[in-house]
């Protein structure tokens, strides 16, 4: 017999009963899913609509598109999919989660409580197209054996057409059962800390005094995971007082528990697109470029092979070979930053200086504060 709902009040039971006022689908919207001990019945209880920021910033958009583009063609084939979200909190895993549900517009079920019965799996399988969210999955279900009693209904040993969100802070707790296989959760995305696109794009927009937005590019290049609790806190301090970022960080309840310790670049000039040669000691930088002032970096007075381009440049140095040659870089010469690959390239003049982070770049664990340094 087809599973039907009663609704009472706010609440939502599960019936086989066709002589009370059913539903045929669970309407849209948001439930708890919840057990009544003298019942013995789950029920699901109306929870409170999600809201989003008038802006969605990074990739949260791309992202759902793709998740919810494939969803639409799983379920069409009556196939689950499955989605791991994993980072620290304030990363944007529940924005995600979200977007996605309402751009979906299905019912959501919100999952508290370590239900992995059969009668648990069952209800939700034949919930019909809908998005299932497990919040904080490794701590509500804390033992590996409720864990383990969720797989059949991911892998499709239940079958549904549900999209199944799993939100995980410590992805360490998470069963090795669930990690690298995509035939239970099909995606997998990561949320080590905001990317930079994420992070200029917000400062543009929010931040007043756009003179101290490099400041904050600074600061959030010190830590490991840079979330958007800590840029918003951060543009909201600096607003205030008219601060630039690490000024303001110093007062903030932000901690570096993880930032760079050892960063070495290799450094390389070119002069109108054509390498220029630089002195041996300036072809390595020791250190986050970002954290100084200003950079000198020394040229070779004399290249070893003829540079036309540079004989104007170099022409007061040539009755002098003990005289130096170097270029000034300042804090707003950087043209552009690419954390991905390390990459930080400044402009001065026709003259362009790329820092390339080594692979000798190290991280440690630490309990100071942010970076307290002036820059």
């Amino acid at each position: 017999m087809a599973q039907i709902y009663v609704r009472n009040g706010d609440r939502f039971t599960i019936s086989t009963d066709d002589r009370l006022q059913t539903y045929s689908e669970l309407p849209p919207g948001n439930y708890n899913i919840k057990f009544d001990e003298k019942s013995g019945q789950y029920f699901f209880e109306d929870a409170k609509a999600f809201e989003l920021p008038k802006k969605l910033y990074g990739a949260t958009n791309s992202n759902a598109a793709r998740v919810i583009q494939t969803y639409n063609e799983r379920r069409q084939v009556s196939r689950a999919t499955g989605l791991l979200l994993t980072g620290e909190k304030g990363g944007g895993k529940t924005l995600l989660a979200k977007q996605i549900s309402m751009t979906l517009n299905l019912p959501t079920i919100l999952v508290n409580e370590p239900f992995c019965d059969v009668d648990f799996k069952n209800i939700i399988s034949n919930l019909g197209p809908s998005v299932v969210i497990f919040d904080e999955f490794e701590k509500v279900y804390h033992k590996d054996e409720w864990q383990n009693n969720t797989l059949t209904l991911l892998d499709g040993v239940y079958p549904s057409t549900c999209l199944f969100i799993v939100i995980v802070n410590d992805k360490y707790k998470l069963s090795n059962a669930l990690i690298n296989r995509p035939g239970r959760l099909h995606y997998c995305f990561e949320y080590d800390g905001l990317d930079l696109e994420f992070i200029k794009e917000y400062v543009a927009d929010v931040l007043i005094n756009q003179d101290h937005a490099m400041s904050v590019v600074t600061v959030t290049s010190f830590f490991a995971n840079f979330n958007f609790d800590m840029l918003q806190g951060l543009i909201e301090e600096m607003n205030r007082f008219g601060e630039p970022a690490h000024v303001a960080v110093k007062f903030l309840n932000i901690k570096a528990e993880a930032f760079r310790i050892r960063e070495d670049y290799d450094v390389t000039v070119t002069l109108n697109g054509r390498g220029v040669p630089i002195q041996k000691r300036a072809r390595k930088h020791r250190g986050n470029p970002l954290e100084i002032t200003s950079l000198y970096i020394y040229l070779a007075v004399k290249p070893k092979a003829p540079y036309n381009s540079m004989e104007e440049d170099m022409e007061d140095d040539e009755d002098d070979e003990d005289e130096e040659s170097y270029l000034t870089i300042n804090q707003s010469d950087v043209m552009s930053i690419d954390q991905e690959t390390g990459t930080i390239v400044y402009s001065s003049g026709s003259y362009r200086v790329t820092f390339t982070k080594s692979r000798q770049s190290s991280w440690q664990l630490n309990g100071l504060h942010g970076p307290t340094r002036d820059f």
